[in-house]
């Protein structure tokens, strides 16, 4: 999936704290055409966001809590937008906590390179009609 047609490659965050897995999930993310910028914890999320203006957010995690949704709802408070979420786990997320990470698309870990391109066939398409 390329994102040739679009006017500008879009810049996503790709918050992992792996290093190897980080760059696992950039290097597919720039094949995929996009721009990436890393963060490996928290604050290093926060650091980036005040710095660039990154259009979606890839946030990985080994499991969920209401610590991780209450990061990403103050995120998007703050940057005052919804921000599209492509959300990473090992552990599935309620239906609660997904209508309150709306809008997001979920991928269970461990995933391969074509699932995680398919998932962000369908974040790009949420960017694109909006």
């Amino acid at each position: 999936m390329c994102v040739e047609s679009l006017k500008a490659p879009i810049k996503i965050l790709a918050v992992e704290k792996n290093d190897a897995l980080r760059r696992l999930i950039r290097v597919n993310l720039e094949a995929d055409g996009l721009l990436v910028r890393e963060a490996g914890s928290e604050h290093e999320c926060w650091e980036v966001l005040r710095q660039e203006r990154c259009r979606a957010l890839l946030f990985s995690t080994e499991s969920l809590s209401s610590d991780t949704v209450t990061l990403i709802q103050e995120i998007r408070r703050w940057r005052g937008e919804e921000l599209p979420l492509l959300l990473i786990s090992a552990e599935e997320p309620t239906t609660a906590m997904m209508r309150d990470l709306c809008p997001a698309i979920y991928l269970r870990r461990p995933f391969s390179a074509e699932q995680l391109s398919m998932s962000l066939k369908q974040l790009l398409s949420y960017l694109i009609s909006v």
